[in-house]
């Protein structure tokens, strides 16, 4: 999605798929041909990866380094970044520093290789390239695949440099559910023993089973959380049943829940 650049009236940040060098691209809009452009090889500058859960990894990047989340730039998110927002010049200027832009990371995602095995895609989780003043878009193994302890992995990418691009996978302890409420038939409240201090429940869900066995299934509301709790809507038209009482339990390691249960009045 186009996103419009804070100060100006008429400037859009635009994501590409990966161009290639030297390729002639041209533009249109609303049918018409508006213009044309070069195509760049140009990478974004990451830092360093490193993991965060037994499944899920992160890419740092650093406004220090000249580099800045296009979060911090535009103007639909301005008013939510508070002192952390800033305007770039036409040249991409801010301060006398010249900085490249991460645009949404939106169906992105980089290739993780394993010491001595077959390297493995690792996808985006949506809405974590900028959170809690952080510049650290999170990525995540297939379904059912986790990083091996004392493995050492190599991140690579098509649209990024990573300056320390190897780390060695440890266990992670699962993340654990001390609570759910009922918000209304179709939501709840998960909340953890600890605030994880990111958006770590980005992408996951959670099951709630009654009494007779039928099974609801409920996944996280992007964005949802504050502190260690957040919310997550029923899928496939789901709804509570007053009165019952369900018992949680996460899909998948990610978490833990011993004896959760929630009740909707």
């Amino acid at each position: 999605m186009p996103r419009l650049k804070t100060g100006s009236i008429a400037t859009y940040i635009v994501p590409t798929s990966v161009q290639d060098a030297g390729e002639v691209y041209n533009l249109t809009y609303k049918g018409q041909d508006a213009d044309s452009f070069e195509g760049s090889a140009t990478k974004i500058n990451m830092t360093t990866a490193s993991q965060v859960t037994n499944d899920t990894f992160e890419i740092e990047a650093l406004q220090v380094n000249g580099v800045v989340d296009y979060g911090y730039i535009i103007s639909a998110y301005s008013g939510g970044r508070g002192a952390n927002a800033f305007v770039l010049n036409d040249q991409e200027q801010a301060g006398g520093k010249t900085y490249q832009i991460i645009s949404s990371m939106q169906a992105r995602q980089v290739v993780i290789t394993p010491e001595g095995g077959e390297p493995i895609v690792a996808r985006y989780v949506p809405f974590t390239q900028s959170t809690d003043g952080k510049q650290e878009p999170k990525f995540r193994l297939p379904e059912g695949q986790t990083l091996k302890s004392g493995v050492t992995y190599t991140v690579t990418s098509d649209w990024a440099n990573l300056e320390n691009a190897s780390f060695t996978a440890k266990s992670f302890d699962s993340l654990v559910v001390a609570s759910a409420q009922a918000v209304s038939e179709t939501s709840i409240e998960v909340t953890l023993d600890q605030d994880p201090g990111d958006e770590l429940f980005s992408g996951r869900s959670v099951t709630l089973t009654s009494p007779s066995g039928d099974v609801l299934t409920a996944t996280y509301k992007y964005s949802s959380r504050k502190g260690a709790t957040g919310v997550f809507d029923l899928t496939n038209d789901g709804k509570l049943t007053p009165g019952t009482t369900y018992t949680i339990n996460p899909v998948g390691d990610w978490s833990i829940a011993s004896s959760v249960t929630l009740t909707l009045e």
